[in-house]
C-alpha cells in the first residue's frame, strides 16, 4: 500500500533475573517478510533490543593543573533503585586538598549526603580540590598555615559545578538570585581555581561569615587573589561576646554630615579641580553679578538677552556657546527661564562664563 506500520513489543526482564546485573537480548533474531506483486523480499537481524539491569557509576578525579590524582575509586556497577553509597576513598592530589565528592549527574535522588538512589543511567561523581598553603617552620616541619583565607577555602566549592545547594550540573545561574538550588554558602570563582591564591565569596543568607576583629564584628564578603580577605563592619559583639547583628542600626558605626556647606555641587560628592558655588544677582536694567568661579564684577544691561537650552564648550577658544536659543524680555518672561543658559548678551556670540538659572523670581535668580 506504500502506507507505514509501526510495530511496538513491550518486554519485561523475569523476576528470576532483577537485581543481578547483567544485560538480557529480548529474542535471538527478527525477520521480517514482504511480497509485494510477487517481489519478494526477506530481511534477518540478529540485532535485537535489549534489556539492563545495572549501569555504572564512574569516578572522575578532576585533576587540577600540573597534578596528578592517585586513590581515585574504580567504576562500579549497580542496579537500578539500588540505594548507593558514595566512595569513603580519599584521593590525593599534591599542593590541593581533597574537599568532597559532587554528584554532577542531573537527577539523581539523594538519600543523605552519603547516599543515593541509582537511576536508570550511568552516574558520574567528581571530586572538589583547593589549592593548599604550606609554610615551613625553623625545625623543617611541613604544616598548613592556618588563617582566616584558609578557613574560608576549606568550605567552598566551584561555582560552576552541581554540589550541595547548587542543582544545575553547570553551575550557579547569576541571572537569578541565591537559594537552596542555585547557590547558598562559600564558592571559588572558576576561572580563578588554578591561581596561587583562587578567590572565594560569600553567596546567599549564610550565617558562618562573622569575624571578631579589635572587639568589632566584621562579616567575609570575598577573598582576594594575594591571599587576603575583604571584611565589612558589622556592629558589636552582644552580650554574650557573639556577633549576631544582621540589619539596622547595630550594623552600623554611626551617621555624621558629609558637609554642612550646600553652596557648591561639590558639597555633596567628591570633586576634582576648582570649586564653583552657586551665586544670587539682582535683576532689572542694569546690575552687579559675580562670574561663576572668579572674583571680579561687571556691570551690564539684561533687560532683554539670549537663552539657550544647552551649551556647548570649545576647549580651543574657551567658549561657550548656547544650544536652542531664544531672545526673551525678562520683564515678561523671567518666570518660564527657570532651567535655561545665558551669557546675559542681548547678542547671539558665545561666551567664556555662561550662567544656569536654577529658580527665577521678579528680583534675583540663581545660577551655577
Amino acid at each position: 500500500s506504500g502506507s507505514q506500520a509501526k510495530l511496538t513489543i513491550d518486554v519485561n526482564l523475569k523476576d528470576e533475573y532483577l537485581n543481578k546485573g547483567g544485560l538480557y537480548p529480548t529474542n535471538k533474531k527478527e525477520e521480517v517478510n514482504t511480497e509485494i506483486d510477487k517481489i519478494k523480499e526477506e530481511i534477518t537481524s540478529t540485532k535485537t533490543p535489549v534489556l539492563a539491569d545495572n549501569y555504572k557509576v564512574i569516578y572522575d578525579g578532576n585533576a587540577p593543573s600540573n597534578c596528578t590524582v592517585q586513590n581515585v575509586p574504580s567504576s562500579i556497577t549497580k542496579s537500578v533503585f539500588e540505594t548507593v553509597e558514595v566512595s569513603r576513598n580519599i584521593p590525593v592530589c599534591e599542593g590541593y586538598q581533597f574537599k568532597g565528592w559532587s554528584i554532577v549527574t542531573e537527577n539523581v535522588k539523594k538519600v543523605n549526603e552519603d547516599y543515593f538512589i541509582m537511576p536508570e543511567s550511568d552516574v558520574v561523581i567528581r571530586a572538589n580540590w583547593g589549592k593548599m598553603s604550606i609554610a615551613k617552620n625553623i625545625d623543617g616541619e611541613v604544616f598548613t598555615v592556618q588563617t582566616l583565607y584558609n578557613i574560608v577555602e576549606k568550605q567552598a566549592s566551584l561555582d560552576n559545578t552541581k554540589s550541595e545547594f547548587v542543582n544545575s550540573s553547570s553551575g550557579i545561574n547569576f541571572d537569578s538570585a541565591p537559594s537552596n538550588t542555585n547557590g547558598k554558602g562559600v564558592y571559588t570563582i572558576a576561572s580563578t581555581k588554578d591561581y596561587e591564591y583562587p578567590v572565594h565569596y560569600f553567596r546567599g543568607e549564610v550565617t558562618n561569615n562573622n569575624v571578631k576583629f579589635a572587639n568589632f564584628c566584621w562579616k567575609i564578603v570575598r577573598t582576594t587573589e594575594t591571599g587576603g580577605v575583604k571584611l565589612i563592619y558589622n556592629g558589636e559583639p552582644d552580650e554574650n561576646g557573639g556577633c549576631t547583628n544582621t540589619k539596622g542600626t547595630s550594623t552600623q558605626i554611626g551617621k555624621s554630615v558629609f558637609n554642612s556647606s550646600y553652596l557648591s555641587p561639590a558639597d555633596v560628592g567628591y570633586m576634582y579641580g576648582t570649586r564653583y558655588t552657586v551665586s544670587s544677582m539682582n535683576l532689572g536694567s542694569s546690575y552687579w553679578y559675580n562670574y561663576i568661579g572668579k572674583t571680579r564684577k561687571q556691570r551690564i544691561n539684561i533687560d532683554t538677552a539670549y537663552y539657550g537650552d544647552s551649551v556647548t564648550y570649545d576647549a580651543s577658544t574657551n567658549t561657550y556657546t548656547l544650544n536652542n536659543i531664544t531672545k526673551y524680555l525678562w520683564s515678561s518672561n523671567y518666570g518660564s527661564l527657570k532651567g535655561k543658559y545665558t551669557c546675559f548678551k542681548d547678542t547671539e556670540e558665545g561666551c567664556e562664563t555662561v550662567s544656569y538659572l536654577d529658580s527665577t523670581s521678579s528680583s534675583s535668580a540663581y545660577y551655577v
